[in-house]
């Protein structure tokens, strides 16, 4: 009030919150302290616990740290213009006040160069800046009494009835003491106010964006946390871990390499079969390649193998993981595209298989016309023979066979079963408990491999749940600006109907994967896809699987080709460590993943023009025709109702009681 009525260059400095105490890891602030007085006289807390929270609750210096008429005028203010920013988050004894103190000097020195004075700032605009942030983070109702007073000393005409009006419009999104849960030193945590609601208050303000929209999204995060179908991403996860790094795909490409071998092309077809083996049980990218190409190039380089097919090969084969169930990003397309998991599985099938069959076949054509690239291995080189090496194979094959039939079937996610008896999280928490199984049956299991599986289990299911809240808020906005009406007008019109569309959306997806990942494709593009999709008839499942098939693409292509950048990394250090005679140029790796790239994007093709690639496994679904539906009723069990006599009916309604 004083500033405006002097109206002479000038700033605020607020001292700044106090910080939270804490007691036996419970955050404590100063009511903290008066519902302890109250649980000692009501002898619901003992002395010690009593003045551990007295002596606890305020740490030091400082306003309330809640959403208390000091923290709520600072924030507001901060709106305003009259503090630096981040002054309402800071609190008074972070070193980040000490240097908002420093920095107050410079920013009154271009007040008075530039003589901006308080009602240059002032403005209605910026009182109504002021109490919508009041508003959305839930501040202290003396900020209605406050701003009348600062509005009329700023001679700004500011009302009851627009402070109202603005609460009307403006979603609660904080929860902040005293009512709620969080403390001021929180919203510093999370980027401070200004960062956090700017840009959704301006849409807001322009028109541009429903406020309802915003009020949704603690909403939208609660429902991604409490997705039971989520959880099976953790559990696959873990599940891959562990087989990943129990020696399982060394085991299995030694047997296979030395059962294949001898024919011509055997070591490319070995890799290409415990690829899609190892695909159904692992889920991995970057364990396939790495674990087939430690094991595989030494020896596809020591037999004279074309360097570009190998490495080619041992990319493209650890991709296959992202299509053959049970791959997490069609659980994750399954969730997206509000679909049954197992039917998603059940459709990915065909084109999982109908890959491998083109896999093998362009090897097979290699062998053909080029035998010198992929010549058969030496019998001689064989360290095992007979009985024993299809026992070996065996032990490979049978436990993983088990273990897929278990995970898949149980869940519907199998051809031919049409019952699920368990949940995608129920099937996925049996699969990690088998991996734990397979490796101790391998001797492989012990707490290194444990303790690895699990950080590596949290670091991408954290990754994902992050991606999906950013996805969530992305999406609310695009919907919020009716994106989606754009969309579906640009996309349902193009010529060509269905396949018109799929063909330009898998044009659009597969350039996108240049530069996106597989899991931001899935939770950003495809939910502004699916709508437009569906509108025009396409089967979900189909659809789903479709982008799956072509996002593998993404693992292969430059620039962030990752299978590419793994192959390159374990090719370096095989190399050093001597395990290969030489080192392995970029050239070949990009290069060689040219045709693998084709071969993928043939199958692309074939599944946009044949959709029973994907269809041929999924439960047939009876047609009815409901015009053809008849109800036959026997007309004795009706009997002739009365007719009424509805005048009668309302003068008995109305008519006046006898009087006795």
């Amino acid at each position: 009030m004083a500033l405006a009525r002097l109206n002479r260059p000038g700033m605020l400095v607020y001292g700044g919150t106090i910080r939270s105490g804490s007691y036996k890891g419970e955050k404590l602030d100063i009511v903290s302290a008066f519902e302890a007085l109250g649980k000692k006289y009501a002898g619901t807390i003992s002395e010690e616990d009593y003045e551990g929270v007295i002596r606890n609750s305020i740490p030091g210096p400082g306003a309330c740290g809640g959403m208390y008429t000091a923290n709520t005028m600072a924030s507001s203010m901060e709106a305003m213009g009259l503090v630096l920013p981040n002054s309402s988050s800071y609190p008074a004894t972070h070193e980040g006040k000490k240097e908002e103190c420093l920095a107050i000097g410079a920013a009154m020195k271009v007040l008075l160069e530039k003589n901006i004075c308080p009602r240059d700032i002032m403005t209605r605009h910026a009182f109504e800046n002021a109490m919508t942030v009041v508003m959305a983070l839930g501040g202290s109702t003396n900020a209605v009494l406050h701003y009348l007073a600062i509005a009329h000393s700023a001679g700004v005409s500011f009302t009851l009835k627009d402070i109202q009006a603005i609460s009307d419009r403006t979603p609660l999104i904080a929860d902040l003491k005293p009512s709620g849960k969080y403390y001021m030193e929180d919203v510093l945590a999370i980027g401070a106010a200004m960062k956090v609601l700017l840009s959704g208050f301006f849409a807001i303000s322009q028109g541009w964006f429903p406020a309802s929209f915003m009020s949704n999204l603690p909403l939208n995060i609660f429902g991604i946390l409490s997705n039971d179908l989520l959880l099976a991403i953790p559990f696959f996860t873990l599940m891959g871990a562990i087989l990943e790094k129990c020696g399982l795909a060394e085991d299995m490409l030694d047997s296979m390499g030395q059962l294949f071998g001898p024919i011509r092309g055997g070591l490319g077809y070995s890799v290409i079969i415990v690829g899609f083996i190892l695909g159904a049980i692992t889920g991995t990218v970057a364990g396939q390649v790495i674990a087939m190409a430690m094991i595989s190039l030494p020896v596809m380089m020591r037999y004279g193998y074309n360097m570009r097919y190998a490495t080619g090969v041992l990319a493209a084969s650890g991709t296959i993981t992202q299509l053959v169930p049970p791959s997490l990003v069609l659980v994750v397309m399954a969730d997206q595209l509000g679909r049954s998991v197992g039917d998603m599985y059940k459709g990915a099938w065909g084109p999982s298989l109908l890959q491998v069959i083109i896999f093998v076949a362009y090897t097979f054509f290699l062998t053909r016309i080029r035998p010198a690239d992929l010549p058969g291995v030496p019998k001689e080189a064989r360290t095992l023979n007979g009985w024993a090496l299809w026992a070996k194979c065996l032990r490979g094959i049978i436990p993983s066979a088990i273990l897929i039939f278990a995970v898949l079937g149980s869940m519907g996610g199998l051809p031919g079963i049409d019952t699920a008896v368990c949940t995608p999280t129920e099937a996925g928490a049996m699969g990690a408990v088998g991996a734990f199984v397979l490796a101790a049956l391998h001797r492989r299991l012990n707490w290194e491999i444990i303790k690895e599986g699990m950080t590596g289990t949290m670091r991408i299911t954290a990754m994902v749940v992050f991606i999906l809240i950013g996805s969530r808020v992305f999406s609310l906005v695009f919907q919020g600006v009716d994106g989606g009406i754009w969309i579906e007008h640009m996309l349902s019109n193009l010529p060509g109907g269905q396949i018109g569309f799929l063909l330009v959306v898998n044009v659009f997806v597969f350039f996108l994967a240049f530069f996106l990942d597989f899991f931001e494709i899935a939770f950003i593009i495809l939910p502004m896809l699916a709508p437009v999709a569906d509108k025009m008839g396409i089967d979900m499942i189909w659809f789903g699987v479709l982008l799956c098939v072509n996002m593998q693409t993404s693992f292969m292509h430059p620039p962030f080709g990752f299978a590419l950048f793994y192959l390159r990394g374990i090719a370096d250090s095989l190399y050093k460590n001597g395990g290969i005679p030489r080192k392995i140029e970029s050239k070949d790796i990009y290069l060689g993943s040219i045709p693998w790239v084709v071969l993928q994007l043939i199958l692309v093709v074939v599944v946009i023009f044949v959709p029973q690639t994907v269809t041929v496994f999924l439960d047939k679904q009876e047609k009815v025709d409901l015009d053809q539906v008849q109800l036959e009723v026997p007309v004795d069990d009706f009997q002739e109702m009365p007719k009424l006599d509805d005048q009668k009916m309302i003068d008995d309604l109305f008519k006046e009681p006898d009087k006795k």
